[in-house]
């Protein structure tokens, strides 16, 4: 008889440990196959850009595309001959070769032009918008000049008829660059002219000459021989005393009056 020997020990098994497979290494591309890849991306691109040169030699030599109308809007003193010779659009150019950024840059050299955009309507117009400059007073350095509302000096047409507008004085004015200066009491002055027209006052009061002083006080003067005195400070709350003080002043036709609205909401008025 056999005996079996049990053993009273205990042997813990042995752990498992997972082993990650090893990812199988593709075969590199033979030197063919990247050849034959690199020969069909460069045939592509061939083919490519000898459609977009074919398409491009069409659009830039078929008569579809040559401009035969050049329109121009909103002219005052120019004449559409005059926008033509000083920008140099001239009918039967390529639409596609007119860069509408170097017209607008040849309108703009023009003194009296304010503003100017170019538009390319396909397949063969032109649009011309012309802003001109308005004049908005004059000024005496030697002689009388006519300056828009920016201070800039106006030629030519611009200056016929501007008898009527107010004059701008000063002791410090000067004519230089095509520009009224110096620059801040210019800026100044020519702020007063345009609040002065939001609230329908430059006519009503009949303005003709803006006085600038060295102090900044500008003093103003009307046909009927008002004299008013506003200070840069605070322009639109003195503009807005002057408004309510315009139809007592529009009453007072026999007397001068002379107006400080620098010391506003108390406004002394005085009479000559």
């Amino acid at each position: 008889m056999s005996w079996v020997e049990l053993s009273s020990s205990f042997k813990p098994g042995i752990p498992r440990v997972k082993v990650k497979a090893r990812k199988r290494k593709s075969a590199a591309p033979s030197p063919g196959k990247n050849r034959r890849r690199f020969y069909g991306f460069t045939l592509y691109i061939l083919v490519l850009a000898g459609a977009v040169a074919a398409i491009r030699r069409v659009l830039l030599t078929t008569q579809y595309f040559e401009v035969t109308s050049i329109e121009i809007s909103n002219l005052q003193t120019f004449s559409e001959e005059d926008i033509l010779e000083i920008s140099g659009l001239e009918p039967g150019e390529n639409i596609f070769r007119v860069n509408p950024a170097i017209y607008r840059d040849r309108l703009l050299a023009e003194t009296n032009i304010e503003d100017a955009a170019v538009f390319r309507i396909f397949p063969d117009t032109l649009r011309v918008n012309i802003l001109e400059r308005q004049p908005r007073a004059r000024v005496r350095y030697g002689r009388y000049y006519t300056i828009d509302g920016w201070g800039v000096v106006l030629r030519g047409e611009k200056e016929r008829g501007a008898e009527n507008l107010p004059l701008i004085s000063g002791p410090r004015l000067s004519v230089s660059d095509g520009r009224l200066h110096p620059a801040g009491e210019v800026a100044d002055c020519l702020t007063l002219l345009r609040e002065l027209d939001a609230r329908d006052l430059t006519l009503a009061l009949e303005i003709t000459e803006i006085a600038i002083s060295r102090s900044g006080v500008m003093d103003i003067k009307t046909a009927s021989g008002h004299e008013v005195r506003i200070s840069r400070d605070n322009m639109i709350e003195q503009l807005e005393h002057l408004r309510a003080l315009l139809p007592h002043l529009a009453g007072e036709r026999d007397r001068r009056a002379a107006v400080d609205l620098r010391y506003y909401p108390n406004v002394p008025v005085r009479y000559r």
